[in-house]
């Protein structure tokens, strides 16, 4: 479809300064790029985490403990604790103690449940909704703009429209009172000048319309209107997303949650982890009863599950005065306790539940409503197919009739009035192409907005 060549500012320039203008499109950019700040931060690997600490003491003998914590940044927080604690006697018996020691913790979750996985599906859906929000805020914002444009465009059309019609009937009552048809006093002649002030009222009042769109049109786009060229011609592919929109997808992600939230609270309520443990310990000391430098090693495990626990652990000495091994240590230990499940994680789980059940109706909607959507679209997009192909063939039978006119006029078989009113129905037709592919844009756009 050829557009109007009557407009001046190009179709792309109008909306791209319009969205540099507007406050809501510069509020929207910002609430994305704070959303994908605040998803990067909870992206963020945990960090490996240091903590030093100790006391002294200096009366009556000198006496320091310095530690030193480390935890690494994985699933079992794995920990290695090194401390020093030392004293030294000030008399001259130099009683002293030295014993550096360093051990090792680590945790292995056997639940099942894995939190990396929650929190991959939370910030799955935040970082799709994100990008939804923000690219359905421009396509609205520049549906808005059509919507003002178009709006000036019609304007246009009326006022052109109301404008001839006032120059015809102003022309035709000249030459009626010229041929005395009629007379300034007769009923015929007031009832056409009533007529022509009616017409003359409606003409300002679409100026007056006219004129506040301009100033809406300007407040949005800080451009003055001087029409528009280069409108793009509208793309109306609509296809079906197998896995539906991102409103199909969010809902099915949570419902996915739902189940880990689940999987989660069982993780708490029956809590299965083994527990792995060593460390090394260097003993130098002097005192009263004599020297001894000895070095021990230490490794354990403890198994949990639920309300009940099974550990082991394996003790070993070095003495390096008497160069051999003590006899190796060896501790088994148990517990056990009455398992009670409270009223409320049974109202928590049940809730959970619950929610896992909504979660899932609601992602079934969801694509429901895509379909329901999807298939208004289609219906929409045939109704335009249709009236672009009206429009075309009433384009093709205005020109052809004003060649036709043009052909009679030139023989002496057409008046110059049918002449005019031939060129100016082809002229008003131009706005009309043009406010259909206004519409055509708003529902490309829809069809966008619907496959976000």
């Amino acid at each position: 479809m050829v557009c109007s060549n009557l407009y001046a500012t190009d179709y792309n320039e109008i909306i791209q300064k319009a969205k540099s203008e507007s406050k809501s499109v510069q509020n929207a950019e910002l609430s994305y790029l704070n959303s994908k700040l605040t998803l990067e931060k909870s992206e963020l690997e945990d960090e490996l985490q240091i903590t030093v600490s100790g006391n002294a003491q200096v009366s009556p003998d000198l006496t320091v403990a310095p530690t030193v914590k480390i935890v690494l940044p994985n699933d079992g927080s794995t920990t290695i604790t090194a401390t020093v604690p030392s004293s030294l006697n000030y008399d001259d018996t130099k009683i002293y103690s030295f014993s550096p020691k360093v051990t090792v913790d680590h945790n292995f979750d056997l639940s099942g449940f894995d939190e990396d996985v929650l929190t991959a599906l939370s910030n799955s859906r935040t970082a799709l909704n994100n990008e939804y929000t923000y690219q359905y805020a421009l396509l609205s914002f520049e549906n808005t703009c059509i919507s003002t444009i178009k709006t000036i465009v019609n304007l246009e059309k009326n006022i052109e429209n109301q404008s001839y019609l006032i120059e015809k009937s102003e022309k035709s009552i000249k030459e009626k009172l010229a041929l005395g048809q009629i007379t300034t006093s007769s009923i015929t002649y007031k009832q056409l000048i009533n007529q022509l002030e009616l017409s003359k009222n409606t003409l300002k009042a679409y100026e007056k319309q006219y004129e506040i769109a301009k100033s809406q049109y300007k407040e949005a786009t800080n451009l003055d209107w001087d029409g528009l060229s280069n409108l793009p011609s509208p793309d109306l592919t609509l296809s079906l997303l197998p896995t539906g929109n991102t409103k199909v997808i969010v809902a099915t992600i949570d419902e996915e949650i739902a189940k880990e939230n689940i999987n989660s609270k069982n993780a708490a309520l029956n809590p299965q982890n083994v527990k792995v443990s060593g460390g090394v310990e260097s003993a130098n000391l002097k005192n009263s009863l004599g020297e001894k430098n000895s070095l021990t090693a230490t490794a354990g495990a403890t198994y949990s599950q639920g309300n009940w626990s099974v550990g082991a652990s394996l003790s070993s000495s070095y003495d390096f005065k008497k160069n051999s091994f003590d006899t190796p240590s060896v501790k088994v230990s148990g517990s056990w306790s009455n398992k009670t499940t409270k009223r409320s994680d049974e109202i928590e789980l049940q809730k959970l539940q619950n929610s896992l059940v909504s979660a899932s109706n609601s992602a079934s909607e969801e694509y429901t409503s895509y379909l329901q959507s999807y298939n208004a679209l289609q219906l929409e997009v045939l109704q335009y197919e249709f009236n672009v192909t009206q429009t075309k063939a009433n384009t093709e039978y205005l020109k052809a009739n004003l060649e036709n006119v043009k052909a009679l006029y030139d023989a002496g078989l057409a008046t110059k009035q049918e002449l005019e009113d031939a060129e100016f129905n082809v002229k008003l037709d131009e706005y009309t192409q043009t406010v259909l592919v206004l519409d055509g844009l708003t529902l490309s756009n829809k069809i966008k907005m619907l496959n976000l």
